[in-house]
């Protein structure tokens, strides 16, 4: 094709193109930054009403909503984003969160298995897809999940616990204390430095009591409030799980409800807790 006809069939082509929204994409990322996501929504809402098609607003909007927990809203987004351009392993990732934390375990997975299927080198990275395999009884592929994942993330404990509570339901707790991935101190230090983690840690080790995480939790003081509140989510979470995974159901569900209500924080082990305790009350945890 000749240069000049090859440039005029761009000039056209570019000029059928749809323009993006830049105003209202500015004045909501301004807002966004301003911290003020309903009047965000609302401009992208008008937004979208005049150019249904344009996917940078629907996900603008869907990151929105996921802040604002209104998750329906997000997964909706996220699913036109999708239709509008699928093979974008980031929004599958973000989708398969909000569906998780709709409580549709199945449907993150299948998000989860199409990032790992559109970015093969992301999978050891898929932590998230190992706590749905979890809540799905899918306990095998959970363990999997995290013995993978330990080749990126060495040193965090919530992947050597999800990774044992996989292995005890999978396997028997005798077999999964067997197969517990260890941590080792670094220069005499515990590597992972969160509150109560190194608690936590000892108690699914075998080594620890659930009163030394709950203790190192309660040390933090009243001043240290958000810091405080994660780590007693944390505690209540982790206290929960150990006491279902070696059989006392009563003591979990009270422990997994104070994570869940008492000491929420709105982050994904906060609706990792919300959601496990939804899926126990309805009975959909196997």
């Amino acid at each position: 094709m000749p240069f000049s006809l090859l440039a005029s069939t761009l000039v056209l082509l570019l000029a059928q193109e749809p323009k993006a929204p830049a105003d209202a994409l500015a004045r909501a990322r301004a807002l966004v930054t301003k911290g003020e996501l309903p009047a965000a929504v609302s401009v992208l809402t008008k937004a979208i009403a005049d150019r249904p098609d344009w996917r940078e607003v629907h996900l603008l909007r869907a990151s929105c909503q996921e802040r604002l927990r209104k998750f329906d809203s997000a997964e909706a987004d996220y699913t036109q984003a999708l239709e509008l351009r699928d093979g974008d392993a980031r929004v599958h990732l973000s989708r398969g969160s909000i569906r998780y934390f709709r409580g549709d375990v199945k449907g993150s997975i299948e998000d989860f298995d199409r990032v790992a299927e559109l970015s093969p080198s992301s999978e050891p990275h898929l932590w998230q897809r190992g706590i749905s395999y979890y809540e799905a009884g899918e306990f095998e592929r959970g363990r999997k999940q995290f013995e993978r994942h330990r080749k990126v993330n060495g040193n965090d404990v919530e992947n050597s616990v999800w990774h044992m509570l996989c292995a005890a339901r999978e396997l028997g707790l005798d077999e999964a204390k067997k197969r517990f991935l260890t941590i080792e101190d670094v220069g005499g230090r515990f590597p992972d430095s969160r509150v109560p983690m190194k608690e936590i840690y000892a108690l699914f080790a075998g080594t620890g009591t659930t009163e030394a995480v709950l203790a190192a939790a309660e040390a933090l003081s009243e001043e240290e409030g958000p810091r405080r509140r994660r780590a007693l989510q944390y505690a209540h979470l982790y206290i929960g799980l150990h006491h279902e995974m070696i059989g006392d159901p009563e003591k979990a569900l009270g422990h997994l409800k104070k994570a869940a209500e008492d000491f929420f924080v709105p982050d994904y082990m906060g609706e990792v807790g919300r959601v496990h305790v939804a899926r126990k009350e309805q009975g959909s945890q196997r």
